[in-house]
């Protein structure tokens, strides 16, 4: 089989086998030694993935192990973990925000590296995650594609780290972290932080001073359309910051000046230049100035602050951008047979099911000899293409091999599906996108075979 030569497609087969009762000592540090002359996400991947079983270095070797992939990680393609605006299916951001799931971005690999020190030494942890402060620069603003940075592991490495601080220490980290926050993104997830640590919440001094310090940041970020719409639909950062006014007053202190900051940020970011596919979408997950508005008046109702709601001319943008929109798959024939493709697999799943594919086996046969004939013909006319196809292709072998009836025997298929990977510029110019895929269980089984 072309399995023998494919060099790090065999190597990811390999860290999947590490974890079985089949692997051991021996195998997990031909991996580790193997992994050194990959970049630096398949390095990462598998070391984490060794980590989670249980398995790898211990002691020393463990610690100058992470320290060294801290350092290295500077190597990785892409800085920062992205999620999309909105949930748009079978797009370019959709495949990109999946893939940064795996988290294996310049930032990313540094989070999960500090929560693997702050296991055996927290302080050593603690002085790690101050140096990302300085690393968050998110992506430009303007009106590309609908994907932004996503704090939520920056933000569980912090609260991992916070563990056991009270009083001035507490309140010294969720400083730092305040002072250092680049995008309204960050709020939302700061004051969760804040109201759900007990000794943080009910600390009325340091609450004043972290509160305090958001109220300068909120007067002074400047987010692009994108973002400002991710953090004030999907994250509710009006509601969040609302809610941490409450909480002031909770405690006898004003919240006006949290008020009238969070007031500032939103005129700030509703009169700015404003993309236009975003003011004339009607996407649910998306909220209109209007419904912003609302959401603003709410809090002060809530808070009987003494600000004043937002005028209709506060929340007219300077000027409308045109925008690339969603980015869908280049070229209406490759559109086509991608539809074909994806209709076909449909077919295929339906016929999967075991009883009635056992029953129907030369109609289930006959249709996959359709769909590898449409996923064969799926050539890229353009090289921006290429991914796209890669993509679709890649999620026809998942379907295939997830979901065929256990009679099948998937080796008919692995050469194909092996040489798809192996031939993948993804491989090197964009891994996560690549490894997104690799996770296939009924591939390695055969694979074993």
């Amino acid at each position: 089989m072309a399995l023998a030569g494919l060099g790090v497609t065999i190597l990811a087969i390999l860290a999947s086998q590490v974890l079985t009762p089949e692997g051991g000592p021996g195998i997990e540090k031909s991996l580790l030694d193997l992994s050194e002359a990959l970049p630096v996400e398949y390095r990462a991947d598998i070391y984490f993935r060794l980590a989670e079983a249980g398995k790898g270095p211990r002691g020393r070797e463990r610690t100058a192990a992470l320290e060294a992939l801290f350092l290295a990680a500077a190597q990785a393609r892409q800085k920062l973990p992205l999620t999309k605006v909105a949930s748009f299916g079978g797009s370019r951001e959709a495949y990109v925000a999946s893939a940064s799931r795996l988290r294996l971005d310049q930032l990313s690999i540094r989070c999960r590296v500090v929560r693997e020190i702050g296991k055996t030494d927290v302080q050593r942890a603690r002085e790690l995650f101050r140096q990302l402060y300085h690393e968050v620069a998110p992506p430009s603003g303007g009106c590309g594609p609908w994907l932004v940075f996503d704090p939520s592991l920056l933000e569980s490495t912090l609260q991992s780290l916070l563990v056991g601080l009270k009083g001035d220490a507490l309140a010294e980290e969720l400083s730092g972290y305040a002072r250092a926050m680049v995008s309204g993104v960050q709020i939302p997830g700061l004051v969760r932080l804040l109201l759900e640590n007990p000794s943080a919440a009910n600390d009325a001094q340091g609450l004043a001073v972290v509160s305090s310090i958001l109220s300068a940041r909120l007067g002074e970020l400047q987010d692009g359309d994108r973002a400002f719409v991710y953090a004030t639909a999907r994250l509710k950062l009006i509601e969040r910051v609302g809610e941490l006014a409450r909480r002031l007053q909770g405690a006898g202190m004003s919240a006006q000046g949290l008020v009238s900051a969070l007031r500032s940020y939103l005129v700030r970011h509703l009169t700015q230049e404003r993309c236009r596919d975003i003011l004339q979408s009607r996407h649910v997950e998306l909220r209109t100035p209007a419904q912003l508005a609302d959401a603003f008046r709410q809090v002060l109702r809530e808070t009987a602050a003494p600000v004043e709601p937002l005028a209709e001319r506060e929340m007219r943008p300077a000027k409308s951008v045109a925008s690339e929109g969603i980015k869908d798959w280049s070229g209406a024939e490759v559109r086509s047979e991608m539809r074909a493709a994806r209709d076909c697999v449909q077919a295929l799943v339906k016929l999967s099911r075991e009883d009635e594919a056992r029953a129907r086996r030369s109609e289930w046969a006959a249709t996959l000899d359709r769909c590898f004939t449409l996923a064969r013909a799926l050539v890229p006319a353009r090289a921006e293409e290429e991914a796209d196809i890669f993509h679709e292709k890649a999620n026809f072998y998942r379907f295939l091999f997830d979901l065929a009836p256990g009679w099948w025997d998937p080796r008919v298929a692995l050469d194909e599906w092996a040489a798809l990977f192996e031939n993948s510029r993804l491989k090197t110019e964009s891994p996560m996108e690549w490894i997104r895929w690799l996770p296939c269980t009924v591939c390695w089984k055969a694979w074993r075979r």
